[in-house]
């Protein structure tokens, strides 16, 4: 999320020290708009360089370029260019590019050892999640985070020494919620097509999703997140944040079920508008 951007500042330590005070860690982002101005702007004021991104709208280039001692980085819309053409040189990868794009650049730079930052959800299935821990298990030198906005904030911690103190007992069951989604969702794919901007590399955004028809404002830049091929609904973009102290502070393991109590609408091409889902998870011993 926003602020967790900051660790390029404080969540490579052993990076910053391996490169010695006085050389620049060389990054490479998977995106520039959007969640990604967090990451580049972090970046810049903690010093780093910035060697190559990747953006498919090049409306949005300028939250690299825009930035002094940036303005040669190499720009693209194709992500495997930054890996084909400056792997050698870089560090570390921020990709904040939609969920169904978060797998392939991220497992990409930890097959070629360089470090990576991902934002959340990691992946858009629990499948390509899978993988990627495996790839992590062979590159245990690769230094990895998944972006989860508030996960270092006091709150959390403040509830952690509670829960470990004995102040609130025995916790058997935790409730959360959001108010999103804020995106269209529970709806089916909007018919026809406009014309792709002239800036807008569509196959690029598409990725490794199935082809479908360019729509103004349905799916670039923010909306993705409600459609299944794309996005992880409110429950994968939320629940993350909604349930990580709880998963910080007990440890739960994963769930040995998941059951949707109350689901609004058929899931087709959006994810359901609303939902309510049960998980139970094996009692520690």
């Amino acid at each position: 999320g926003a602020v967790a951007a900051a660790a390029c500042s404080i969540g490579f330590p052993s990076l910053i020290r391996a490169q010695g005070l006085n050389e620049k860690l060389q990054v490479g982002f998977i995106a520039a708009g959007g969640q990604a101005g967090s990451h580049t702007g972090q970046s810049h004021r903690a010093g780093l360089q910035c060697v190559a991104f990747a953006e498919v709208d090049k409306t949005r280039w300028g939250g690299v370029l825009g930035k002094k001692g940036w303005e040669q980085a190499a720009g693209y819309t194709d992500w495997r260019k930054v890996f084909e053409k400056h792997g050698k040189e870089l560090d570390v990868v921020f990709v904040a590019t939609p969920d169904h794009t978060h797998f392939a650049p991220s497992m990409t730079a930890v097959s070629m050892g360089i470090h990576c930052y991902t934002e959340k959800p990691l992946t858009w299935s629990v499948r390509e999640a899978q993988l990627l821990a495996a790839a992590y298990a062979r590159n245990p030198k690769v230094v990895t985070q998944m972006g989860n906005q508030g996960h270092g904030g006091a709150g959390w911690r403040r509830a952690y020494e509670y829960v470990k103190a004995g102040a609130v007992g025995e916790i058997k069951e935790f409730h959360t919620w959001t108010n999103r989604p804020i995106w269209p969702q529970g709806g089916d794919r909007p018919e026809g097509s406009d014309a792709i901007p002239v800036t807008l590399d569509w196959n690029a955004w598409i990725g490794p999703a199935p082809m479908r028809p360019y729509k103004k404002g349905v799916y670039h830049s923010f909306n993705w997140r409600g459609i299944v091929d794309f996005g992880s609904g409110a429950l994968g973009d939320m629940a993350c944040h909604t349930t990580d102290g709880i998963y910080a502070i007990m440890n739960p393991g994963y769930a040995a079920t998941a059951e949707p109590i109350i689901m609004t609408g058929p899931v087709k091409d959006q994810w359901p508008a609303g939902m309510v889902v049960k998980s139970t998870y094996r009692a520690k011993v």
